[in-house]
């Protein structure tokens, strides 16, 4: 889940990690308020990149110019339907650099670069690498960069808020260096949807796509403390092929496969980590009410820890109450997957 700026900063000020002072949102024209001290920087809310070069950042200096970005950006950016806008004070001067936290394939890193802002991309300074012990929740090295802009209380608070947040992504661009503090001026930050039970109480405004009536009921099944066991994905797609898929990596790799064999996905799902048979039967029940389906696709990697008779009992319980009339077929391996498609066989 991507999450908008000004509910970013606000989830860093948590941690005491500076931003801009004076952060304000306006939904609309309306709420702009005539009491700001100026100058301000004003940002249009939106989740895509690359709004500076758009357009969408701006020092303000009256209310009337205030008003006037807002009818800008709302034009100019009306394709990706913006929030509104925010406002925040000017940061003190200082050296801007680029400063991330996100997964790879072999675990967490932190990348800082030199040149940071929009045009980091062209950037000929080379990004220093850091690697994150996944146990620790710590860097494995410290780089000459962070003792250079003293970085390493900043380093931590940073760190520690992308683990207990469950972020994706973390990006900071630029982070202001000033003479005694890091100010993050402009923030990305993406969440871990899996982990949303973890987070009941954070309120944060959902994105810009509309989730259909399925993709809602799983999403209340997911947040629900009676299904236990780890979140189930479901993304609804317009294909006639139903897919109910084990494992983040081999569902990804299932899905392109039939992609590139010319079938229509009409969703995409993944359950892992032994989740609870009634909550992959929930999962079945949404794939299955999807109308107009051709076939169905049950398929993952060989399991090392979801038991796949556990598995198999909640899908075959689905499949005997709603008694689809369309090809089925099963490719699944792992801890107990005989006593499993005994189960499926007597359905």
């Amino acid at each position: 889940m991507k999450v908008y700026e000004f509910e970013a900063k606000k989830i860093l000020a948590d941690y005491q990690i500076d931003t801009p002072a004076q952060l304000n949102f306006f939904a609309s024209k309306d709420d702009i308020s005539k009491n700001l001290e100026y100058p301000v920087i004003a940002k249009v809310l939106i989740l895509s990149g690359k709004r500076g070069k758009r357009g969408g950042v701006k020092e303000i200096n009256s209310f009337e110019e205030l008003v006037s970005f807002y009818d800008e950006a709302s034009a100019v950016f009306a394709s990706e339907k913006p929030l509104g806008i925010l406002t925040e004070k000017m940061a003190p001067a200082g050296e801007d650099i680029y400063f991330s936290i996100s997964y790879n394939k072999t675990g967490p890193i932190l990348v800082i670069n030199q040149s940071g802002g929009v045009d980091i991309e062209a950037s000929k300074l080379a990004s220093v690498k850091i690697p994150i012990d996944p146990l620790t929740k710590k860097i494995t090295s410290k780089p000459a960069v962070i003792s250079r802009f003293k970085l390493k209380g900043f380093t931590d608070k940073v760190l520690k808020c992308f683990f207990e947040q469950d972020c994706e992504l973390l990006e900071i661009n630029p982070l202001r260096i000033g003479q005694d503090r890091a100010i993050c001026l402009d923030v990305k930050m993406i969440l871990d949807d899996r982990a949303g039970f973890r987070h009941r109480e954070r309120q944060l405004t959902k994105t810009n796509k509309n989730l259909t009536e399925r993709e809602l009921v799983m999403a209340e099944i997911n947040s629900n403390p009676d299904f236990k066991g780890s979140p189930c994905r479901y993304v609804e797609l317009d294909g006639d092929v139903a897919l109910l898929l084990s494992g983040g990596g081999a569902s990804l790799i299932i899905f392109d496969a039939l992609v590139n064999g010319g079938a229509k996905p009409g969703n995409y799902s993944e359950y892992s980590g032994n989740p609870t048979k009634e909550k992959v039967e929930a999962l079945t029940r949404i794939i299955l009410s999807k109308p107009n389906q051709k076939g169905l696709l049950i398929a993952g990697g060989i399991a090392n820890f979801t038991l796949i008779d556990e598995t198999m009992a909640g899908i075959a319980k689905a499949l005997a109450d709603v008694k689809p009339n369309y090809p089925i077929v099963i490719r699944r391996g792992g801890p107990n997957e005989k006593i499993g498609k005994k189960i499926i066989m007597d359905t």
